[in-house]
């Protein structure tokens, strides 16, 4: 915050709620989170979850530097719903996420398309959808980069389905044509 503030960025994506004066915001977007659990839980064999049915699970999140008024709200908002995390581990990103979550060290609250490609992992969603994370562009309200909304609106798209999804891309193999072979896809006689 401080760089775009201080207009040494151009532009930043935030996560919502966040206080910043002289700053220009892009379109908010909002996304679901669900549960990442490791395949193997117990609590895979329901298909909606409540935050309640988490007690007793630790809590695989982001540190709280990189987002803290939205750390904060979904923390209240878990124990409002009667989750309190048994502990916090934090993750930098969703792919440490889940390789903490099938390390054991928690539960994730998560957007379903950070873990699809993930086999050992599944993502649940919560009943009454309590956990929304809403994020936009934001760049300096005096002297802003010309590209700056242009980009607002690209990352809005991708933030809301996704990078990559193969149903936006006519023609393209699904998800898991990475890990498993198409039939057909044998090596040729000879080689």
């Amino acid at each position: 915050m401080e760089q775009l503030a201080g207009a040494r960025l151009d532009v930043g994506l935030v996560h919502h709620p966040v206080d910043a004066a002289d700053l220009a915001f892009g379109p908010v977007t909002r996304v679901r989170l669900g549960v990442v659990l490791p395949r193997t839980s117990p609590l895979t064999r329901l298909t909606v979850l409540r935050l309640e049915q988490l007690a007793g699970h630790g809590l695989v999140m982001f540190p709280r530097s990189t987002a803290p008024a939205w750390y904060d709200q979904l923390l209240a908002t878990c124990h409002d719903n009667g989750y309190a995390p048994s502990g916090i581990r934090h993750a930098r990103n969703p792919e440490f996420l889940c390789g903490l979550v099938l390390a054991g060290l928690g539960i994730g609250l998560e957007r379903e398309a950070s873990v699809r490609r993930e086999p050992r992992l599944a993502w649940r969603p919560l009943e009454g959808d309590p956990l929304w994370q809403e994020t936009s562009a934001v760049w300096p309200a005096s002297n802003p980069h010309p590209a700056a909304a242009r980009f607002a609106a690209i990352a809005r798209e991708v933030l809301e389905t996704g990078p990559g999804r193969p149903d936006r891309i006519v023609g393209a193999p699904g998800p898991w044509s990475v890990v498993y072979n198409e039939p057909d896809a044998r090596p040729a006689a000879g080689r």
